[in-house]
């Protein structure tokens, strides 16, 4: 039972008690009828006013003007509560239903299990780049702030089978399984791993123990949040050069630099083509890094001869409007064209 129920149910015991004390009082100490004794103390409590009874006491006189006062308030609260209960009832149910559609329709997304401080950060950046996700935690105020950025979610447990099947598991392509517990997130991995072998999984750790688990578990990549938060201490403090670099670079292109990768398709132009022909740089101002060959040879600062196949994928360092142009050929488009406006500057 939620704690709006219990709520609810709370103050309608508290009026029943109000109810019967009432009906009691005027039955038993002032010796009215039962009829009588239910109909005075409901138009009392309801503050309609028919009069008061006939032959009241001073002491009767005392209890009813009582009897009044708390009809003001508890009926007024339960009252409230109730249609509070029934109203939020009805509107919760239609979202619920509304969110089940949005979940069914869903298709290579990724699930975030746990959206609290960690999670948060990595919904902020999919929400920002337009990936696709649903988000699960247990907690409703990390529920209720993550709906106020309309992210859809899901209250409930990560490490429950029939949650994560609620959230498309099936039919995700990514996890990011970042819970407070490590226990958790080893379970959690076990079983999305169990259903979904296809899936890339990314799990948070807090210790070297906990990565290895992980490991074992079925993810893909294990990230522990205090040493990689060292690691860019350290490298700020003793590479402050190397670092600033890196600050320019983000995965959604909201500066000069973006850190991306492009797999090289069927109708992509680039297939059979040396690098040095490809025109890269001259034409995207677009750096490859590394290239992940379709059969598995990764060549990182590939020469200039290295061939492009079909498959390969391109590790590449690039200025965003020039990486969406990129993509656009690489799928088959048109060739792009550039004025000097769409220079990044």
């Amino acid at each position: 039972m939620t704690g709006k129920a219990k709520d609810t149910l709370f103050w309608l015991g508290v009026l029943v008690c109000v109810l019967l004390a009432g009906f009691a009082a005027l039955h038993f100490l002032l010796g009215y009828s039962l009829v009588d004794s239910l109909f005075y103390t409901l138009t009392t409590l309801t503050t309609v006013g028919y009069g008061e009874p006939p032959g009241l006491n001073e002491g009767g006189k005392l209890f009813m003007s009582l009897l009044m006062f708390a009809g003001i308030g508890v009926v007024g609260i339960s009252l409230a509560k109730l249609a509070e209960y029934f109203f939020m009832g009805s509107v919760l149910e239609a979202l619920g239903r509304r969110r089940d559609h949005m979940l069914d329709r869903l298709n290579d997304h990724w699930i975030i299990c746990g959206v609290g401080q960690v999670g948060r950060k990595v919904a902020e950046h999919f929400s920002e780049g337009g990936v696709a996700f649903v988000g699960i935690d247990s907690d409703p105020e990390a529920d209720a702030a993550a709906r106020a950025h309309r992210w859809t979610m899901i209250l409930g447990d990560a490490t429950e089978e029939e949650i994560l099947l609620q959230a498309g598991l099936m039919r995700a392509c990514g996890m990011i399984v970042c819970m407070s517990n490590d226990a958790d997130n080893v379970y959690t991995v076990l079983t999305a791993r169990a259903h979904n072998r296809t899936m890339r999984i990314v799990a948070r750790s807090s210790s070297e123990q906990s990565t290895t688990t992980l490991y074992r578990a079925g993810a893909d990549r294990v990230i522990n949040p205090v040493q990689t938060g060292a690691s860019a201490l350290a490298w700020a403090s003793l590479k402050p050069n190397v670092s600033d670099f890196f600050d320019l670079v983000d995965v959604h292109g909201h500066f000069r630099l973006s850190f991306d990768t492009a797999v090289i398709g069927e109708n992509s132009p680039l297939r059979g083509v040396r690098l040095r022909d490809s025109e890269l740089r001259s034409r995207f101002e677009a750096m490859v890094v590394a290239i992940l060959h379709h059969n598995g040879v990764s060549v990182y600062n590939p020469p200039a001869d290295e061939v492009l196949e079909e498959g390969d994928e391109l590790l590449m360092l690039c200025p965003k409007e020039r990486m969406e142009a990129f993509r656009e050929m690489n799928r088959g488009g048109a060739e792009p064209t550039f004025s000097t406006s769409d220079l990044p500057t």
